[in-house]
């Protein structure tokens, strides 16, 4: 018999699709944001697991929810656990809002056979994403308008990685790199919502190994 390896990257990206998920890459760099997801992800490049929004979309995992006091949670990896934190602008019972995402990264599993490469990092750490999950109030033609907002056209993402040196280079490098992870230390507290209102929380790294974090 013959070893034959098989690439299926594109039939996972586009059974994706048929399961409802947009694309989260740039269809046209002279619109829009340009401050995207970093490539690192099945529905950007291709490449690794699906992220925390998507799995939620599709009922893969619950998250934890924040609201309102401090509070710490310890968390495995999301593409071994499925864990994710979610602190919502205002919480409404929906996903379909905006909200900052946090999760441990980790270059294992479903992100191995790409990481250090094409925006996945090769590194374990926290990672945190901003996703504005508003419902369309327009006329829509497709499951993939349902948001208000998508990674191509419009001027807020529908979904972007926050990089932790806020030095916006996926803007012109289109990768996530490792220095946009968060690490032991590390804090997530000058930032805005699309409106241009503070974020109103910190988010701390505490500590982390190789299978979890610990995030306050």
């Amino acid at each position: 018999g013959h070893d034959i390896k098989l690439n299926c990257e594109t039939f996972i990206h586009e059974t994706g699709h048929l399961l409802g998920l947009d694309d989260y890459y740039d269809y046209d760099y002279e619109s829009g944001s340009n401050a995207l997801l970093g490539g690192g992800d099945m529905m950007d490049n291709n490449v690794g697991d699906h992220n925390a929004f998507s799995k939620t979309l599709l009922g893969w995992i619950n998250p934890y929810v924040v609201r309102g006091t401090d509070t710490t949670l310890t968390i495995g990896s999301l593409v071994d656990t499925g864990d994710a934190i979610f602190i919502f602008k205002d919480f409404k019972d929906s996903i379909f809002s905006e909200f900052i995402m946090i999760d441990l990264y980790s270059p294992t599993s479903l992100n191995e056979g790409a990481k250090g490469q094409f925006g996945l990092p090769s590194e374990v750490g926290v990672r945190i994403i901003h996703v504005n999950a508003t419902l369309n109030t327009e006329e829509v033609y497709s499951i993939f308008e349902i948001t208000k907002y998508n990674n191509s056209y419009t001027t807020n993402p529908l979904i972007s990685l926050i990089e932790k040196d806020q030095n916006k280079s996926i803007v012109s490098t289109g990768y996530s790199e490792n220095n946009d992870l968060f690490y032991v230390g590390d804090v997530l507290s000058n930032y805005k919502w699309h409106d241009g209102s503070s974020i109103n929380f910190i988010v701390r790294v505490d500590s982390i190994n190789d299978t979890n974090a610990t995030v306050t």
